[in-house]
């Protein structure tokens, strides 16, 4: 349960840091307040997480204060939309209140400022707008939400030619418009006549397609059915109704009515427009606000009053427009639904890299013990030490192996998400060739920092994150092919977990997470711009084959050559020795092994501490030899040495073998072993009596794995090499 509650705050906290992220990229002195109060509480979840505090408490803490600086806020915001929609201006002034309170930051104090100067406005509109007016000129982004509740305020008004005074600088080149002032501009343009500049203003805001967000898309199709209606440009309008369903069916069914009858009308339809008119406001009684269905009234007696106006000018002025305008803007549309439309995502590498490294665990799980350490460098996990040692062949293997269900199925929940977009933008020969870079340089950031073992795929998987990161953003059309479906959000999100996680966790190689990071992120910034030219990316893509086929094989063969005999520990028996010396005892040890002196038990004994490069230790004690029997000697401690082993905190006592003879050197021994647990991990706790002539040595080996016995020819060549001098 306690690693569940450490899952959530970890994704809270990742929330959190996200929520920085976008806010810093918005405008950080902007939200400076904010980000402070977000970085107070992101800190405190650190703390939790640190001090081991991760409970049920610290989970309910770090929830209510996402609840109070982020969850209110955005629930605020909702409720101050809505009264803009309802027209409620003067109930807005103290939620704004509220939200400043809560989120502190100058747009917001902005916000509170123009809810105070929008009171009255029913009432007294010239002295509102001339309140708001004078909240500028602050700067972006406070005079652009001034202009916003301007244009919004004088919209609702029915006030078009003020909002364009106010809104409108015919010096001003289109495309310098915001999107949120272009869909106010163009309504009022079209309610005043100015067909022609409406159709330029709307032309604008079909260039901004590519970056708009999902919010700004849906609110560009009713502009855009709004626009198809008040140009007369029917059957456009009506293959809308057909094709957006998603964003039409939004709106209120008599609306949509009303606004057929407004295409017909403007088409030169008037008796057809006239009837849909009026069925719109019939069924518009019981649906839609007071305010709209007089407005909605008033509209249809002005159409009728004006009929021949519409027929005999506005109609065929209109469809000159629509004739020298319509296919230019048409084909403008037609190529933003195919940018923003989401790509077909290919998977079939991501897939068949899934099922790879799901059968390769399943044969693991049969052919050996995920809580051996032994097992796990016989499989290929990778070690710094190894490495260094002439063992390549691990930076490959490694990203293969899993430690344990959740292990696999966190990396291949992630694979499956970042795999198909990154496949899609650069094709299965990149994809592999990125994902195999991002693991080996994972692999080699963790023998560089001299890290125990390391298995998994995430460093592989980090990099096929930090490859897509790059292509969002330095790449061009092509790599940003997913920047409009919110993958760069979601990127940053998952990295801040893994960042967080890997940070705070034991156990995670997190230098292997920033390796394959920053190997992907260096892989898609060189292919960024290459995979846009088809015979660079080609190239790229046979190259990418050629790394992935070399590492694999020659890995393989490596690997292949390092089992049995050949492979830790038992080739070290054989190996070359240094002799390695501290104050009353020399002895003879291998590659990676270090002896330091350690408090002796009593005047006249040695007392020193080997260690191997896994973690195995040897503490050796020597003396002069008692009266006892070596029997003797031995039974007295078992019982002493299982009581202790049994009462040390952090370790499981599982059995004991009896004592066997062994001959260390020239010497007689004898050999006692306890099969241990420590955590995940098995253990072995040999030791050894040897008795040389006048003396007595004791040697406690605490070995990684429960076979011991490949440890045997090893160890007894170190015991044989003691030399105690006097």
């Amino acid at each position: 349960m306690e690693m569940a509650y450490r899952l959530i705050l970890y994704i809270l906290l990742a929330n959190v840091g996200f929520m920085i992220f976008s806010l810093a990229r918005q405008g950080f002195w902007t939200f400076s307040g904010y980000i402070a109060q977000l970085g107070v509480l992101a800190s405190f979840m650190v703390f939790l997480l640190g001090r081991d505090l991760a409970g049920f408490w610290g989970v309910t803490a770090a929830g209510a204060g996402i609840f109070v600086l982020v969850g209110m806020p955005m629930l605020i915001q909702r409720r101050i939309e809505g009264l803009i929609s309802e027209q409620r201006f003067d109930e807005i002034e103290p939620l704004a209140r509220w939200k400043a309170w809560l989120a502190w930051s100058d747009i917001n104090t902005h916000l509170h400022d123009v809810s105070i100067a929008l009171q009255g406005i029913g009432e007294r509109p010239e002295d509102a707008l001339g309140r708001m007016r004078a909240l500028m000129p602050r700067g972006e982004p406070f005079d652009g939400t001034t202009r916003i509740f301007i244009g919004i305020a004088l919209f609702n008004q029915r006030r078009f030619e003020l909002l364009l005074e106010v809104l409108h600088d015919p010096a001003r080149d289109w495309s310098s418009y915001p999107f949120e002032e272009l869909i106010y501009i163009v309504r009022a343009l079209l309610e005043t006549g100015r067909h022609d500049e409406a159709m330029e203003a709307q032309t604008a805001i079909e260039r901004l397609v590519p970056g708009l967000s999902a919010d700004q898309a849906s609110n560009l199709i009713v502009c855009r059915l709004l626009f198809y209606a008040m140009m007369g440009w029917h059957p456009e309008f009506e293959a809308m109704l057909e094709t957006d369903k998603a964003a039409v069916e939004a709106l209120p069914p008599s609306l949509r009515l009303y606004w057929r009858g407004i295409a017909a009308c403007y088409a030169g339809r008037s008796d057809e427009g006239r009837q849909l008119l009026e069925s719109a406001l019939r069924e518009g009684q019981t649906e839609l606000p007071d305010k709209w269905i007089a407005w909605m009234r008033q509209r249809i007696d002005g159409l009728a009053e004006q009929r021949e106006f519409f027929e005999t000018s506005l109609v065929p002025r209109l469809a000159q427009i629509r004739i020298a305008r319509r296919d230019a803007f048409l084909a403008l549309v037609a190529e933003n639904a195919r940018v923003i439309e989401p790509p077909v995502m290919a998977e079939r590498a991501t897939k068949r890299m899934m099922s790879l490294l799901f059968g390769i665990f399943v044969v693991y799980q049969f052919g050996a013990s995920q809580e051996d350490l032994l097992d796990l460098m016989r499989f290929g996990a990778n070690s710094g030490f190894l490495v260094r040692e002439g063992e390549w062949f691990r930076l490959v293997t490694y990203q293969f192996l899993h430690l344990g269900w959740l292990h696999l199925f966190m990396n291949l929940l992630a694979l499956k998400y970042f795999g198909p977009p990154v496949e899609t933008i650069l094709g299965w020969p990149l994809f592999l060739g990125v994902y195999l870079f991002g693991g080996v340089c994972g692999g080699i950031a963790t023998a560089w920092f001299g890290t125990g073992l390391s298995v998994g795929a995430s460093a592989a998987v980090l990099g096929l994150l930090g490859a897509a990161i790059s292509l969002e953003l330095f790449g061009g059309p092509r790599a940003k092919a997913l920047s409009r479906q919110g993958q760069f959000s979601t990127l940053v999100f998952i990295l801040l977990v893994n960042l967080a996680i890997g940070a705070v966790e034991k156990g995670i190689d997190n230098s292997a997470h920033l390796g394959g990071l920053a190997g992907g992120a260096v892989a898609g910034i060189v292919l960024a711009r290459l995979i846009e030219r088809p015979a660079l990316a080609t190239l790229a893509s046979m190259i990418s084959i050629l790394f992935a086929v070399t590492s694999i094989g020659t890995a393989a063969v490596q690997f292949a050559g390092h089992l049995g005999s050949n492979r830790y520990p038992m080739r070290y028996a054989e190996g070359p020795f240094e002799r390695k010396n501290v104050p009353g005892l020399d002895v003879d040890l291998p590659s990676g092994w270090t002896i330091r002196p350690s408090a002796a038990p009593q005047p006249g004994w040695v007392s020193v501490v080997i260690t191997g490069p896994f973690h195995e230790r040897i503490d050796v004690m020597a003396g002069p030899n008692g009266r006892e029997s070596p029997d003797e000697v031995i039974e007295a401690y078992i019982e002493h040495r299982t009581r202790a082993l049994i009462d040390t905190e952090g370790i499981r006592f599982e059995s004991r073998r009896d004592p066997a003879r062994a001959r260390v050197g020239e010497n007689d021994a004898r050999m006692v072993s306890w099969r241990l647990r420590a955590e995940d991990r098995v253990l072995t706790q040999d030791d050894w009596f040897i008795f040389p002539s006048g003396a007595f040595i004791l040697a406690q080996c605490l070995l990684p794995t429960g076979r011991d016995d490949l440890y045997i020819p090893l160890l007894e060549r170190i015991l044989a090499s003691i030399s105690v001098k006097p």
